[in-house]
């Protein structure tokens, strides 16, 4: 009985630094990345292990205050206030991944509701997939009437204002800001990726979401991204839809950082994982053997879904129904593709 309880103590999350402890947050890091953080509590700079690029970059809140808009239309008056730093934080190591989480408390008092968190998590070696990204998961209470709440990413890069989004969520566009626009007029949909280039220094940031979000660049090098709207101006002009949120959210979104070429190659590996996690199936192993799924995969083609329709018929067949994505980038030749190659088990 001791031998158990020992096991599962030790698989338990070991705290580093405790809610209350008011001494700065240590460096974190895994195989790939290693973060530091500033006197605030707030992420300070990401060292890429692979190549030595270190890139100075800060996560924070800000606010638009409104009484105009609705679903479909965006007007922001005057610029964004920025929301006050953490006041206490937290990390922890566990099996998966080591976190830091950020109380944004002033913040929570203000608005009178729950709490703002941030949390940043890097992945241990033992998830070779997640490794390769820093998440950045927002906590999000719901907000005061007549309020839309950001995140901004401000980097070190030098831009010139320039950031890529794609409207589909497969081709990225560049964006360049228009001065004589108002603020929304500079928005753009986030469908699954953002963008930030510094060619000179050859390092590029790609943002992932999990659902679509408005975008914008006002500065250089840094990136804004529209989480949550609530706006109630006791009119009529919203529609059918008033934009009276009260719920809170979890957001997550992934960072992906590295050379130009290295962003390219695997932002959108990441981006299908964010939006496309992979699902644990559970069955009997009588019905698993009866998948049929080709071990090895062509690099393009992804797996979106994976549903079983039914039980094995009489006969013995397993149905299911499966979607896959034949995808390329920069130019590269679409192959056909043949459904019975990856389900070779299948008719």
């Amino acid at each position: 009985g001791n031998k158990q309880k020992q096991d599962v103590t030790a698989k338990l999350p070991v705290i580093i630094k405790s809610k209350e402890d008011s001494s700065p947050i240590p460096a974190i890091s895994n195989a790939n990345f290693k973060l530091t953080f500033d006197s605030d509590g707030l992420l300070e700079s990401v060292t890429d292990l692979s190549n030595g690029l270190v890139t100075k970059v800060q996560n924070t809140y800000g606010e638009y205050h409104t009484t105009q808009g609705g679903p479909y239309v965006m007007i922001e008056t005057d610029s964004s206030f920025d929301i006050r730093p953490p006041k206490s934080t937290e990390v922890s190591q566990g099996t998966l991944y080591t976190e830091v989480v950020q109380h944004f408390e002033d913040y929570s008092q203000i608005n009178g509701g729950g709490e703002l968190r941030q949390i940043i998590r890097l992945y241990n070696d033992v998830d070779v997939e997640k490794n390769q990204i820093v998440e950045v998961v927002h906590q999000l209470p719901p907000i005061n009437p007549n309020t839309e709440i950001i995140s901004k990413v401000t980097t070190d890069f030098k831009t010139g204002q320039t950031f890529y989004s794609a409207d589909s969520g497969m081709e990225m566009h560049e964006r360049v800001i228009y001065p004589t626009l108002p603020i929304s007029g500079n928005y753009h949909a986030m469908v699954m990726q953002s963008l930030l280039k510094d060619t000179k220094t050859n390092r590029s940031l790609a943002i992932s979401c999990k659902h679509t979000m408005g975008v914008a660049s006002f500065k250089d090098g840094q990136l804004e991204y529209m989480m949550m709207r609530r706006i109630e101006n006791g009119t009529d002009d919203q529609g059918p839809w008033p934009l009276k949120e009260v719920t809170a959210l979890t957001i997550p979104t992934w960072m992906t950082f590295g050379t130009v070429d290295e962003v390219d190659l695997t932002r959108m590996n990441h981006a299908l994982h964010l939006q496309y996690p992979l699902d644990v199936i559970t069955a009997p192993i009588s019905v698993i053997s009866k998948f049929g799924v080709s071990v090895e995969w062509p690099e393009q083609i992804h797996l979106l879904s994976f549903v079983i329709r039914d039980q094995p018929n009489d006969d013995n067949r397993l149905e299911y129904v499966v979607r896959v994505q034949n995808m390329h980038e920069g130019g590269a030749v679409v192959k056909n593709l043949n459904i019975g190659d990856l389900f070779p088990g299948g008719k």
